[in-house]
C-alpha cells in the first residue's frame, strides 16, 4: 500500500511530498508521473539480507551462541550472511568500537579479549539507504564474568561516584548489600534478568544517606548467580569520603 503526504508546495516551481510504502519488497522501483506523461524512475534496495555469523575458537569449531572459551584465547568472527546487503558491520565488545566495510571489502575479524567476562558481538547488514539488521551473539570468556568493586565513594551530590555500586558483567541474577562494620545492614538491592539473557545490568547502588556519623569504614556482600548456574560471593570494605 502506498500513502503520501503533501510537505510544501513553492507556486510554479515544485510539490514536496512524502511517500510512505506499507510492506515494501526487497527490490522496487519507484516512479513519479506528472500530467505530461513525463516521469522519474528510482530503483530503490530496501531489503537487508539475511544476517548470520559463525565464531570460531583457536582450535578451528565453532563457539555456540552462549559458549564458553579460554581467557587470552584469540576467536575469529566469519559473516555468513546471505541475501543483498551493501555494507556490514561488527562490534565485538573488545574497546574497539564498531568496524564497518563495504560488502566488496568484508573480511574476518580477530579478537582476543584483554579480560574475563562476559561479552555480546552484534553484527549489522546494511543496505544503501541505511536501513539495517542486526545479529546478536553472546560469547563467555575464562571464568564467564567481570566484577569489579570500588574501594570508596563520596556521596556529595556532585553528579560524580555518588552512589556505590559494584560493576560487572555475566550474572543473571544477585543482590548487592551494604553493612556497618557492626553487622547493621544499610542497604540491599537485587536484580534478575530472566530471560534476557544479554541484558546489561547497572545497579541504582547504595547512595549513603543513611550512613552512620563519624563512621568512615563500610562493609559490602554480593551474592550473585552466572548464566551456567554458579554461585558466586564478593566482599570487602569500603571508605565513605567526606
Amino acid at each position: 500500500m502506498l500513502d503520501y503526504t503533501k510537505l510544501n508546495e513553492v507556486k510554479n516551481e515544485y510539490v514536496l511530498y512524502q511517500v510512505k510504502i506499507e510492506d515494501p519488497l526487497p527490490d522496487e522501483s519507484f516512479y513519479v508521473r506528472n500530467e505530461y506523461d513525463c516521469f522519474y524512475q528510482v530503483e530503490l534496495n530496501l531489503g537487508v539480507g539475511i544476517g548470520d555469523f559463525t565464531i570460531i575458537d583457536r582450535n578451528n569449531n565453532e563457539v555456540e551462541d552462549f559458549g564458553k572459551i579460554p581467557f587470552n584465547s584469540q576467536i575469529t568472527i566469519k559473516n555468513e550472511s546471505d541475501g543483498r546487503y551493501y555494507a556490514v558491520s561488527y562490534d565485538a565488545e573488545d574497546g574497539l568500537g564498531q568496524q564497518f566495510f563495504l560488502r566488496a571489502d568484508d573480511q574476518d575479524i580477530k579478537v582476543n579479549y584483554k579480560e574475563e567476562g562476559y561479552y555480546t558481538i552484534s553484527l549489522r547488514l546494511y543496505n544503501r539507504e541505511g536501513c539495517y539488521k542486526e545479529v546478536l551473539k553472546t560469547i563467555l570468556v575464562g571464568k564467564g564474568y567481570s566484577f569489579k568493586a570500588p574501594n570508596a565513594f563520596t556521596p556529595n551530590n556532585d553528579g560524580i561516584n555518588d552512589n556505590y555500586r559494584p560493576v560487572f558483567s555475566g550474572f543473571v541474577k544477585g543482590q548487592l548489600n551494604v553493612f556497618s562494620t557492626s553487622g547493621i545492614k544499610l542497604y540491599e538491592e537485587a536484580f534478575d534478568v530472566e530471560t534476557e539473557y544479554r541484558k546489561k545490568v547497572k545497579l541504582m547502588g547504595w547512595d549513603g544517606f543513611n550512613r552512620i556519623n563519624g563512621v568512615q569504614v563500610y562493609y559490602y556482600l554480593f551474592e550473585a548467580t552466572t548464566l551456567d548456574e554458579e554461585k558466586i560471593s564478593k566482599s570487602g570494605y569500603f571508605k565513605v569520603i567526606e
